[in-house]
């Protein structure tokens, strides 16, 4: 017996929901760890939630669930690495995000989800950077050579 469309894809939005609600989940145990100032906890927490973030993107790539918990997961790491003052960690934790974010766009092209995420991604980054500046490794030279990793994304109007 054949399976049709309709019953295919409600498999797949089902087994969907179910990795949004252990991805949400996992966040927020991290938003209360950190609330409750258990750093540790907390960024076990935010770790598992990026690693949860990969199967969603696998199933909807452009979709704004998925790229915005990416974001989300990434956003919240940061925010616990600058309440720590890690700020290097925080900074690379949001240049991570950006970069995932733009991978996406590049391999699914120009859709109403990517082009949201890269905008949101392109502006954590550089209210971070506005906040506590960069903190990059690269000498002005190397980075003219590496000129993919310093896009501020795709243009939308």
């Amino acid at each position: 017996m054949q399976t049709s469309f309709t019953e295919n894809h409600e498999v797949k939005r089902n087994r969907f929901d179910i990795l949004y609600k252990e991805w949400s989940d996992a966040i927020s145990q991290g938003n209360e760890y950190f609330e409750n100032y258990h750093t540790l906890l907390a960024l076990f927490c935010y770790l598992k939630a990026i690693e949860l973030v990969d199967p969603l993107i696998k199933h909807q790539p452009t979709s704004r669930q998925s790229l915005g918990a990416l974001l989300v997961s990434y956003h919240n790491l940061a925010d616990l690495y600058v309440r720590e003052n890690s700020l290097r960690q925080a900074w690379n934790a949001l240049v991570q995000a950006r970069q995932r974010v733009i991978a996406v766009f590049c391999k699914h092209g120009e859709t109403p989800g990517t082009c949201w995420g890269c905008q949101l991604a392109h502006r954590q980054l550089s209210w971070f950077e506005n906040e506590y500046g960069s903190f990059d490794n690269f000498t002005p030279k190397q980075r003219i050579n590496n000129t993919y990793l310093y896009q501020s994304g795709p243009s939308v109007h």
